[in-house]
């Protein structure tokens, strides 16, 4: 049997991987409305719910059915975030929680402030029908939960924009017990992200809490971490594109609580080129990185056909009644969205494939599907249908000098 080895090349930065227990997790109820019966429609608050939610199942040790999505799209009645059911579902989720266990809240969607009081719009309501802020806030407060969290992408720029930011004092008076996480400060825009049909606020806080937030490289996000992630990312994003949008978190020195455990995330663990030289004198320091990035390298097991012209007319007999052989090599996965992750690997592991097994470092095998192939560089792409894939991140090529120290890893 024919043996193929895929080598990874990390050269002064090394994008890691790493895998933790689930955190404990709790009870979270995630709303995303983009149609609405009397305002104007939006087009990233679903996206920014359906993320926001997969992130707690896939990275933060929420279980399914401790996560309920209301999206206005939604086929049953009781998960379309009418005025009825998200004062409900409040309730219910609140009076649920336990001791020991986090309740979070989550909104993307249109706010309006009233009376120097801030309210949610629910996909049935207008300025006269709408979930009270301080209502919430203190069904909030009243929960046994040990944790209560509530997070707000919206802000306060007319109906043609999301709804709440800072823009009610109320909001922030008498909240002892309670974490509130907004995606802009008073009179600014929460923006879109057009192109991916997401906000802004919301891809930084999913980024974060799939363990690009973890700077200490600790397996685990807490809330200071994930607060300073989305701040310094939104400064960099408002340099970028000349907007402005400042997230608010109250209290600035949330508790010290671990928000989520980082069970199948991108660690990024960036080390600096005179980290790397340091690490050429311990071999602890490269044990360390290998063990982050193996995670994400794979077993490639190819069935494919003999090519009996290759062969002479006679074949010894245990050949003769074979019709295909199988080979093995490795890849490395560099993308997992939703249900489904990209494995890079050899063209010539897969040129011919009839069928594809990738097989994972947890025990888990999936059957790939080729995507394409580019002979001349000996690459190929091959999907496979996972959620919460370990991936490794791409460098930049541009960055790396010749000298750098480079870690080769792979399987043979």
């Amino acid at each position: 049997m024919r043996v193929a080895v895929f080598c990874l090349l990390f050269a002064a930065a090394a994008a890691a991987a790493a895998e933790a227990p689930p955190s404990k997790g709790g009870i979270a109820l995630v709303i995303g409305i983009d149609g609405y019966e009397t305002l104007g429609s939006l087009d990233t608050c679903r996206n920014d719910a359906r993320e926001f939610a997969g992130v707690l199942i896939d990275h933060g040790g929420y279980a399914p059915s401790r996560v309920i999505l209301l999206t206005d799209d939604a086929a049953e009645g009781q998960n379309r975030p009418t005025l009825a059911t998200m004062r409900r579902r409040i309730l219910q989720v609140a009076r649920l929680a336990r001791r020991g266990e986090s309740l979070l809240v989550y909104f993307s969607g249109h706010g309006i402030t009233k009376n120097g009081k801030g309210f949610l719009v629910p996909s049935d309501g207008d300025a006269d029908n709408a979930v009270s802020l301080d209502w919430m806030k203190t069904t909030l407060q009243a929960s046994k939960a040990s944790s209560k969290i509530l997070i707000l992408d919206a802000c306060h720029s007319g109906s043609a924009a999301k709804g709440v930011g800072g823009i009610a004092p109320s909001l922030v008076k008498d909240s002892t017990g309670l974490v509130m996480l907004l995606s802009s400060a008073a009179g600014e825009v929460s923006y879109p992200l057009s192109k991916e049909k997401r906000s802004v606020f919301s891809k930084y806080l999913v980024d974060g809490l799939a363990g690009k937030a973890d700077t200490d490289s600790d397996r685990s996000v807490t809330l200071a971490e994930l607060f300073s992630y989305i701040e310094e990312s939104l400064i960099d994003w408002s340099l970028a594109t000349g907007k402005t949008q400042t997230p608010v978190l109250y209290p600035k020195k949330p508790p010290n609580v671990v928000f989520a455990r980082v069970q199948s995330a991108v660690l990024s663990a960036k080390l600096s080129q005179s980290d790397t030289i340091s690490a050429i004198h311990g071999a602890g320091d490269f044990s360390k990185t290998v063990a982050k990035v193996s995670n994400a390298v794979v077993l490639m097991v190819i069935d494919k056909p003999i090519d009996r012209s290759t062969f002479p007319d006679e074949l010894p007999s245990p050949l003769e009644d074979t019709s295909g052989f199988a080979v093995s090599g490795c890849g490395v996965i560099i993308e997992s969205k939703g249900e489904r992750g990209l494995v890079l690997t050899n063209s010539h592991i897969v040129d011919g494939a009839t069928e594809i097994v990738v097989k994972l470092h947890d025990g888990r095998s999936f059957t790939g599907a080729l995507v394409g192939t580019d002979p001349r560089t000996d690459l190929a792409i091959v999907r496979i249908e996972a959620r919460g894939l370990v991936y490794i991140e791409w460098g930049d090529s541009d960055k790396i000098n010749c000298g750098d120290v480079a870690i080769v890893v792979g399987l043979n």
